[in-house]
């Protein structure tokens, strides 16, 4: 069930929002003010899959809110919808150079709320399943990038094609291991002769590239490759 944060201090929109999302599969969470919400994430923590947030409310501002929310570790590519009667375009601009994915304006039709959040919610996860997190590592599969992940901070890592494709195997089937021939019909292809020096040397370059990380991918006598975090490394998604 995905878990929607609401922070409104307007009872009859939060009645709006609530009645919305009515007999769908989301869990609505719900905080009136900066100060519910701090209470609320010792409850609930701050692993949402979406929230929208009202930008006046009593005690701050919506874009304050939203950076508390990044501050206790709410992911970054969570989806933010702001909500507000405000339609001045200083006020809109902000909200999207802060990173929202939606402005809407009240008053708003409870099935277009609903749409809008469906919709954004159903792109999210097609967009999770091409990311992989391992500990500090994440990879996006159609980018072809990798990165170190510390806290909010994401490092990008620099490797070569052929390194990524051996990174991603590894990391899409954590823990088991692969032979130098499987890494090779995996990643070259059956049809390429690649000797298992090439595998070894690219596999070498990679644990380099990764620093630290490199660790994790282990080499296991007579049997081939895994990727395998150690007790201290912890996952961070």
């Amino acid at each position: 069930m995905d878990r929607v944060l609401l922070v409104e201090d307007s009872e009859e929109s939060r009645l709006v929002v609530s009645r919305a999302l009515a007999n769908s599969s989301i869990s609505l969470i719900v905080a009136d003010s900066k100060k519910s919400l701090l209470d609320l994430i010792l409850s609930h923590g701050v692993n949402f899959d979406l929230a929208v947030i009202d930008i006046v409310l009593p005690d701050g501002t919506g874009f304050e809110v939203y950076e508390t929310l990044q501050a206790k570790g709410m992911k970054k590519d969570t989806p933010v919808f702001f909500l507000t009667s405000s339609a001045e375009l200083e006020t809109k601009l902000l909200a999207f150079n802060l990173g929202a994915d939606d402005y809407l304006i009240k008053p708003i039709s409870p099935i277009e709320l609903r749409a809008r959040i469906e919709a954004k919610l159903k792109k999210s996860k097609a967009v999770a399943g091409d990311v992989i997190i391992r500990g500090n590592l994440r990879i996006e599969l159609s980018l072809l990038k990798t990165f170190f992940i510390d806290g909010a901070k994401k490092t990008e890592i620099s490797l070569t094609a052929t390194e990524f494709k051996i990174l991603a195997l590894l990391m899409q089937n954590e823990n088991a291991a692969f032979s130098q021939d499987e890494v090779i019909n995996a990643v070259w292809g059956s049809d390429v002769h690649v000797l298992g020096k090439t595998v070894v040397s690219h596999v070498y370059g990679l644990r380099k590239k990764l620093g630290i990380l490199g660790a994790c991918i282990e080499n296991i006598p007579n049997v081939g490759y895994r990727f395998k975090l150690s007790e201290s490394k912890d996952e961070t998604a």
